[in-house]
This record gives C-alpha cells, structure tokens and sequence, in this order.
C-alpha cells in the first residue's frame, strides 16, 4: 500500500452496496469484492478492497453525480487497492468495483457512497451588466473565502462606487449595502448591478460535504443558495427539516431580470427567496444530497405537500429595498466620462494623451492605485534552496517574473506573478497546470500605481456618441460611464 497523504477524512461504508451496472457484460458466479475503506483528500481519493481469491484483476468504474459509470482502467487492475487524482474539489463522485475472472467474466458491481473531495478551488461567473432594479443579478459563491470581507472580496473591482456597480444583502433587519456587509459566505447570496457585465471571481475551500450546513432563516423572506458545489431539490431541504417544515415557505423563488419565478432546486452560484413565517430565527438544514433530473412537468406542489395558507409572493421586496435604501438603481445623469485606458507605464500614458489630442479630444490623466491578484505556487513548502530555485527557473522560461518567498515556518514559494483581473490569473493558472505544476490563486493583493486616462465631461448622448464614433475610427478602445 503506498503512503497517502495526511488529513484525509475515512468515509463510513454503511452505504455500499452491490448492483449490476448495465454495461451490457455478461456476468458469471464470481463475487464482487468487499470494500476495507476510502479515503478521500485534496483532489483525490483511495479505494482499498479485499482480495476476491477468484478473480484474476478489479475494474474500477466512476459516476459524476448526474451521469453514466465510467471504466477509469484500460487493463485490470492487480492490486486492491486504487489511488484517484484530479477529481474536482467539491464534485460529488461515485466508484464502483469489480472482479474480472479467469475467463474475462466480471462480478455485479460494489458501489460506495458519494466521494466528495475537499479543498481549494475557484471559478468565474460573468453577471450581465444595467443601471435599473430589475437588472440586479442574484450571485452566491459555493467556496468558504479566504477574505471575506466585501471591500477585499471585490478588491478587484477598485473603491466601491455606488455609480459603477452595487451590492446589497437581505438581512434580519431589511436591505443592506456594500459598506454594512460583514462578510461573503456560502449558503447565503446577494444582489448586485453594475453597469457593464462583470466578471465575479470567486475562490476558497470547498464546504465539507459530510458536515451538517445550516443557514440561518429570520422571520420574513430569506435569501439563500446551496453551499455546494452541485445542486440540492428543495423537497429534500423540506424533508430534511420536518420540525419547521409548516413554517417555511414551500415553494421556492428565482429572481430574474424584474420578476420572480418558481424554482425546484438551489443551484450553485445562484440565490433563492424562501419565506419564514417562523417566529423567531432558526438554523435551516441545507442537506449534502445532489439533486435527481426532473422533468419539466414535476413542480413545487409536486415535490412537498404544499399547505393549505396562501403562499407569499417576494414582489414585495423590490418595493422594501428601494424604500429601506432609496434609489437603489446607478446614477442616470446626463454627463459621461469615457476611460481610454490604464497604464502601467506613464510613458504610454502619456502617448495616448498625445494622440487623442491630436484627434481634436480633450484627455486628462489620473495616477491611481490598481491592486494586482497574486498567484503562488502551492507547492510553496519547499526546505531546499536549490529546489525553489530550480523552479523559479522553470517558470522564467516560461516568460514569467517569479520571486522566491520565504514562509514563516522557515521553508520557501515561488510567486509567479501579479495579474490585473481574474481573467488573466486564470488562464495563467491553465497554462502552468498543463505544464503539471501545481498552482493556486493567493487570496491576496498588492498595491500598484497607474495612470487612467479620461474623456470627462461629455454632455448628453449625442455628443457620446459622436465621440464613441472617433474613438472607434481610430481602433481605440474605451469604457463609458455616467457621472
């Protein structure tokens, strides 16, 4: 057996159990094996089995939550024992194993329970831009940040500007805006606008699946999302809360470009409104159960015994929030300012200012502050100067500026690079993955100086127009924003 990894938590196999799986092979009397235990780790997992004295090999099969088993071995596998990497952190998975004959005849198959890895991971989701209330987008992110504070959540995005983009969250006590937020967290989501679509990079640990996750529910409507990476049927959240089950709304809302829809399930990413009628607060079980296929017939009533009260409709709440926090949409004044771009060497700054007037324009130039997303090998506990080094060479071959860090427990990391979006930090990430290094996005920042370079004052759209006209005759590209 080789050496695995420290901190993988042992799954209980009190829910395995023995099926034939369809594959169109034809079975003989040969027993499948038994499964010992799993362990499961950071993007991988180990089945141990035991030795079935009839069989020659073990097949290995895998199931993502809604798909087909999958044959993992291109020949039989000798011993009992397989160790699997690269599973995505927070995907739910299935294996099943069997015995392989004398006579290529294979066993039924012995399943385990659902293999959840847990970890770091990160992803993007691109929000469609507007200035009004009913173009706010509903987001939540599926990840336990490493900065959840929403002035370092969106640091990327610059100083928070009510002008440019909003965030509020539905609290205990009504609305609340970007400045009054604690934290971001899973189970939970929010409402944001910008006023061009925006890309949301979200990153952090995976919620652990084979923990209980509890969402706090006050008196009154409620937002909340699934914590997990894969979808959950809202009759599952009911069944699984029978003790409040009268006092919580049984049909699900979705927030959609200025009115509500039913939803069936609390997808990933986004966010749902569930009434209380609950007179207090109380912790709402969201269980750890990927939602089946439905047919698009099956409906909320169908899934839970609805009750005989008239249900609440969440229309209400857009009213709420713009009487709690006035006028909630971006600024709709006439002037706009147009940005040309962002330098990091003045030099080029001050050539776009030179050719712009030339053009007949009148551009201003600003130094501002920019903070830079920073990623880090995650292979960073190295003890050996010369084996950091060696890769701090690597990655300069591959055109990067990396710098050699040293941690506090006295070991090195190697920063890659500073990156100004998430965009760009993730094809990075791709591209060193594919060279088989072992790379995470740092949940941290640095500050650097810019200049921006302006077109103010612009009055009405007409002139706007005319000037986004120049500009696109010239191939210059810009972003327009209302002052």
């Amino acid at each position: 057996m080789r050496t695995l990894l420290i901190g993988m938590a042992l799954l209980a196999l009190s829910s395995l159990h023995s099926i034939t799986l369809g594959l169109g092979i034809a079975f003989a009397e040969i027993p499948p094996p038994a499964l010992i235990n799993i362990e499961v780790g950071d993007s991988h997992a180990v089945i141990e089995w035991e030795r079935v004295k009839e069989a020659v090999g073990y097949n290995v099969y895998l199931k993502e939550s809604a798909g087909n088993f999958l044959l993992l071995n291109d020949i039989p596998i000798i011993e009992m024992h397989v160790e699997l990497v690269d599973l995505a952190n927070g995907m739910p998975y299935f294996f099943a194993v069997t015995s392989i004959g004398t006579g290529g005849e294979e066993s039924d198959a012995v399943i385990t329970s659902m293999v959840v890895p847990l970890g770091y991971s990160h992803s993007a989701i691109r929000l469609e831009g507007g200035s009004g209330g009913s173009d706010y987008q509903v987001f939540s992110t599926p990840f336990i940040p490493d900065m959840q504070r929403p002035e370092d959540f969106f640091a990327y995005l610059g100083e928070y500007n009510g002008k440019r983009w909003r965030l509020f969250s539905l609290e205990k006590d009504g609305f609340i805006e970007f400045g009054k937020i604690e934290k971001i967290e899973p189970g939970k989501a929010y409402w944001f606008l910008s006023m061009e679509d925006m890309d949301i990079f979200l990153s952090g640990r995976t919620v652990n699946s084979y923990d209980p996750f509890f969402v706090r529910l006050s008196p009154g409507w409620n937002v909340i999302a699934s914590p997990f990476l894969y979808p959950v049927n809202w009759g599952d959240v009911l069944a699984s809360n029978s003790n409040f089950v009268q006092d919580i709304g049984k049909v699900l809302w979705e927030f959609n470009r200025g009115s509500f829809t039913r939803a069936q399930s609390l997808q990933p990413y986004k966010g749902y409104f569930v009434y209380s009628s609950y007179e207090t607060d109380f912790n709402l079980l969201i269980p750890p159960v990927p939602a089946k296929p439905r047919t698009v017939l099956e409906t909320a009533s169908q899934v839970f015994t609805p009750s005989e009260k008239k249900e609440p409709n969440p229309s209400e709440l857009l009213k709420k929030r713009k009487t709690q926090s006035g006028n909630t949409d971006i600024s709709a004044e006439s002037n706009y300012s147009l940005m040309v771009g962002l330098f990091s060497d003045q030099l080029e700054a001050h050539q776009m200012v030179e050719k712009l007037e030339k053009i007949g324009l009148s551009p201003s130039a600003h130094n501002t502050e920019i903070r830079l997303k920073r990623l880090k090998i995650r292979e960073g506990n190295y003890n050996n100067p010369e084996s950091v080094r060696r890769v701090a060479d690597l990655l300069k071959g591959y055109g990067f500026e990396p710098e050699i860090a040293t941690l506090a427990n006295g070991g090195y990391s190697v920063e890659v690079g500073s990156f100004k979006s998430g965009a760009q930090a993730e094809k990075a990430v791709k591209f060193l993955e594919g060279k088989g290094l072992d790379v995470r996005l740092e949940a941290g920042w640095e500050t650097a100086t810019a200049s921006e370079v302006w077109l103010e004052n612009i009055r009405g759209e007409k002139e706007l127009d005319s000037v986004k006209n120049i500009l696109k005759k010239e191939r210059i590209s810009f972003f327009a924003k209302k002052q």
